[in-house]
């Protein structure tokens, strides 16, 4: 199930996915979600991103913020901080557009998010899952040159060493309130 908003370029996508051993035969939005990855650090105080989070759940930000409690904690919203601690959420960073930069790819960090989805999800042993998604990347770069698809496995191969895990202060997290707006002076 795919929700787009109207704009063509810049627009915000959001993906529910879903894996099984059986077929899925219908679409419909998840409510209960094993994994979140925010894409654009932009979209951590635009919107409620965590609200669908299974207890125990893994939520990755891609950002630039640093890989601990004390760098990224300033940049999230109290709310999401409390939904967080609440659901005893695993957090991850990464910082997948500097992987895709040095790989050479600019902005384009599908490689780095798909290997880290990969990494937290759980839906095939993660050595088994990259080995595939190098294949697919071979088949439909291939035509764009050897340089490209270089390009594209060298983000993939850096994709979970800049992976990190944030171990963040649930009380505190969970008690977390909004700081006040400034009095304007006068």
């Amino acid at each position: 199930y795919f929700f787009f908003t109207a704009h063509k370029a810049g627009g915000v996508t959001t993906s529910h996915l879903r894996f099984g051993p059986q077929p899925i035969t219908s679409t419909y939005p998840i409510s209960d979600a094993d994994y979140v990855a925010v894409h654009h650090p932009a979209y951590i105080s635009k919107y409620p991103l965590a609200d669908q989070l299974k207890d125990g759940g893994s939520f990755v930000v891609n950002c630039a913020w640093g890989s601990d409690a004390a760098a990224l904690g300033p940049h999230l919203p109290a709310a999401l901080k409390r939904e967080l601690a609440r659901r005893h959420a695993r957090v991850h960073v990464i910082d997948a557009y500097k992987i895709s930069r040095e790989a050479g790819l600019g902005g384009h960090i599908n490689g780095v998010m798909q290997s880290v989805f990969f990494a937290l999800s759980g839906v095939m042993p993660v050595d088994k899952a990259i080995a595939l998604y190098k294949e697919s990347v071979k088949k439909a770069y291939s035509k764009k040159g050897q340089a490209v698809v270089d390009k594209n496995l060298s983000a993939i191969d850096h994709a979970l060493a800049g992976l990190a895990e944030v171990a963040y202060p649930a009380a505190e997290w969970a008690a977390a309130t909004d700081e006040p707006a400034p009095v304007p002076a006068g």
